[in-house]
């Protein structure tokens, strides 16, 4: 599929981007309902295509966090304030409340709801992605790094 959309829709590119989107609009219409798919018996997504019965609500509920952690804001430029400093978060959670759980001594577990996203060095005002994963030596507050499995 994606071979097939790059080949139709960007190779060359259009040359604004209103005529790029008119391409993929054009492409996922030919897609979905002019092109008929191996994978599913040569019959068309369109046909085959059934909402969902579940309802889905137009706002979701807000995230709550355990009274011990600490929430921030996620400003639209994808930053968090902590003790003034501006830290990068990401600007896909813009808008949105993350909070801060403190697991070793200057360093944060980053959670977004339930996800762990990353741990915030705040000596360093970065948070490191969640690839690294943070563990509490028992006793002693030093975070060491395990690689995930």
């Amino acid at each position: 599929m994606h071979r097939t959309l790059k080949a139709e829709t960007t190779q060359p590119a259009a040359p604004s981007r209103v005529a790029q989107a008119r391409r993929f609009d054009r492409f996922r219409v030919r897609y979905n309902f002019a092109r008929p798919h191996e994978g599913i018996g040569l019959a068309y997504p369109s046909a085959l295509y059934v909402p969902s019965s579940r309802p889905f609500p137009s706002q979701l509920p807000d995230v709550a966090y355990p009274d011990a952690w600490t929430p921030r804001h996620v400003y639209g430029c994808g930053e968090i304030v902590w003790r003034g400093y501006r830290v990068w978060v990401s600007s896909v959670l813009a808008g949105e409340t993350i909070a801060l759980d403190e697991c070793a001594d200057g360093f944060w577990s980053v959670y977004f709801g339930p996800v762990l996203i990353g741990i915030f060095d705040e000596r360093r005002r970065r948070i490191r992605p969640k690839p690294l994963l943070a563990k509490v030596t028992e006793g002693a507050r030093v975070l060491t790094h395990a690689r995930a499995e």
